[in-house]
């Protein structure tokens, strides 16, 4: 129809200057409304596929590009068309005008234009309305169903949506409207209530952001973003108190070291007025009044402070961290002046030094180059740790067997033991290559020393004290259980009784003797057995050291011969 259109207009001038029927403006008046009719017709029929489904029952972008093309037609193509022949006519005062009546020929063009217009106005509240359907916003399940019954209520109505005859449509349109804008007061009054009761601009400024993204003109989201504007000031002045009150002693998070945990606490700190400040920037003419400038000028102030704070401490570690060198030069164990017990000398800063150059990898700040080789060497140091803290307290496990009437006798076997723990109180440091060795000797040394003393302790206890505890038991005398000896009886058994048990003493004397003779053997055996192989030369000590043995196998036999 709008490639017909120049002609048809031609053609119906042509008509009205030729033939003699219509040679008057009622007659091509009439003409007219014909094709306006016709016109009509054929976008209903273009819009409703025929006739055979509804505006409903159609993709909405369908029906509505066709509408917008009826639309087209009457307004751009027959109309301006219409007018321009007018025109053209008007410069020919010769030929006959079309002074024929407009309202008369495109009124009923036009009222069905103003009902396409109240359909896809109709289309438009729905498109944008329908948002709320989709929306993650708790509270807004109720007015998308709501919504969604008025819809649904427009739907039903049982009349053709394009016969511009039927006034019904357009109170059930006003009705559409009405009940719409109480759903869209319903709305803002709901956004309200929603950001009054959100203490936490950030957050507000997340919910309002949901609300903008619904896309639902006149919300009053500008307003909204000044007065979120206004909060945001305050919890500028809010920070800046926070800070001055804990900057000295700021609250920890779980498991992090002090550097990094200050840092984390003044990042937080500005992250609460970093991010609101970004999605305000975000927001054209938000940040233009006055009192936005003031509340500019305190956040610069505040962030500078904020950033000075963290680069300040972030330089302190940096410093600390080469301090942390001299603990790796201490020697691995440290004796007390006082009760002589051994500890393991391992500064605990550097692991300290270590978790802190972890926290401070995963915030992407500067890390010097020795901080990363400690964390190279963590699993070494502190497997280091626990194996001399294991052998430590082995050491006193196996020092606490020793009995008090042993330890002259034991002396030597535990000089070994502590000669091999000497170069971890002397020589060797966190950064020795033999550590592995120097604990291996340490463990071999105790494994030898634990084994003659349960040797020793079993043969005490079973072949010693066991003995001399069944010889206290050993009876002498007897009394009588219920009648009296005689004086002549009680002598005879007292010394049948004697001559039984001193064979039996005897005996077991002989016993204790022989397991006596065997631990002091075995004490001074083992102790030439355990000669350590690697010691440096010491001629004078080594030939006392060989000396000595000798010197107490004979006191054994001195004192067996006086006994």
């Amino acid at each position: 129809m709008v490639e017909a259109i120049p002609g048809l207009i031609n053609a119906i001038r042509m008509i009205h200057s030729i033939s003699r029927y219509y040679n008057t403006s009622e007659k091509i008046t009439s003409l007219f409304v014909k094709v306006t009719n016709q016109m009509i017709t054929a976008c209903k029929t273009y819009i409703t596929n025929n006739g055979s489904v509804s505006i409903w029952d159609q993709p909405q972008e369908l029906v509505t590009q066709r509408i917008k093309a009826a639309i087209h037609l009457n307004q751009q193509e027959y109309q301006r068309y219409f007018h321009k022949t007018k025109q053209a006519l008007e410069k020919s005062p010769s030929e006959r005008q079309f002074d024929f009546s407009e309202m008369y020929i495109f009124g009923k063009f036009d009222t069905f234009q103003r009902r396409l217009n109240k359909i896809l106005n109709m289309f438009d509240i729905i498109n944008t309305y329908s948002a709320l359907q989709d929306s993650k916003i708790e509270g807004l399940e109720t007015m998308a169903t709501k919504f969604q019954a008025i819809v649904l209520a427009m739907k039903k109505k049982p009349y053709s949506f394009l016969d511009q005859r039927r006034t019904d449509f357009d109170q059930d349109y006003d009705e559409f409207c009405k009940h719409t804008n109480e759903l869209h007061n319903q709305l803002r009054a709901f956004m309200d209530t929603t950001l009054d009761k959100i203490q936490n601009t950030e957050r507000a400024l997340s919910v309002l952001k949901k609300f903008e993204r619904l896309g639902i003109p006149d919300l009053g989201i500008s307003e909204k973003y000044q007065r979120l504007l206004q909060n945001f000031g305050r919890d500028i002045e809010m920070v800046s108190r926070i800070y001055m009150r804990q900057k000295l002693d700021p609250p920890m998070g779980r498991d992090l070291p002090p550097v990094a945990g200050c840092i984390q606490w003044v990042r937080q700190l500005f992250r609460r007025i970093q991010s609101p400040m970004e999605t305000f920037q975000k927001q054209p003419g938000v940040l233009d009044g006055p009192e936005a400038k003031r509340i500019i000028r305190n956040y610069n102030r505040m962030a500078r402070v904020l950033l000075e704070y963290e680069l300040l401490y972030h330089r302190g570690w940096m410093d600390q961290i080469e301090v942390t060198k001299v603990g790796l030069q201490a020697s691995l164990l440290v004796k007390c002046p006082d009760t002589g017990e051994l500890y393991v000398n391992f500064d605990p800063q550097i692991l300290t030094q270590i978790r802190e150059k972890d926290c401070m990898t995963r915030m992407g700040l500067e890390i010097p180059p020795f901080a990363a080789v400690l964390q190279q060497k963590q699993h070494v140091l502190k497997r280091h740790y626990n194996q001399l803290q294991l052998v430590l307290t082995e050491n006193r496990r196996v020092r606490g067997k020793i009995q008090s009437a042993f330890e002259q006798l034991l002396s030597p076997h535990v000089a070994r033991v502590d000669e091999a723990i000497l170069p971890g109180l002397t020589t060797l440091n966190w950064t020795s290559l033999n550590i592995d060795k120097y604990i291996n000797h340490i463990t071999a040394a105790l494994e030898e020393l634990e084994l003659l003393l349960d040797r020793v302790n079993d043969l005490v206890e079973f072949r010693i004290d066991a003995v001399l505890q069944d010889m206290s038991c050993t009876p002498l005398c007897v009394l009588p259980d219920e009648e009296p000896f005689t004086c002549d009886e009680f002598v005879q058994k007292t010394r049948e009784l004697c001559m039984s048990g001193a064979q039996t003493l005897h005996t077991k004397s002989a016993l204790v003797e022989e397991a006596a003779n065997e631990l002091i053997n075995m004490l001074l055996e083992s102790e030439q057995q355990q000669e350590p192989p690697q010691k440096l030369p010491e001629p004078e000590s080594r030939a006392e050291s060989k000396t000595e043995p000798s010197d107490s196998k004979a006191d054994p036999a001195d004192s067996e011969g006086e006994d």
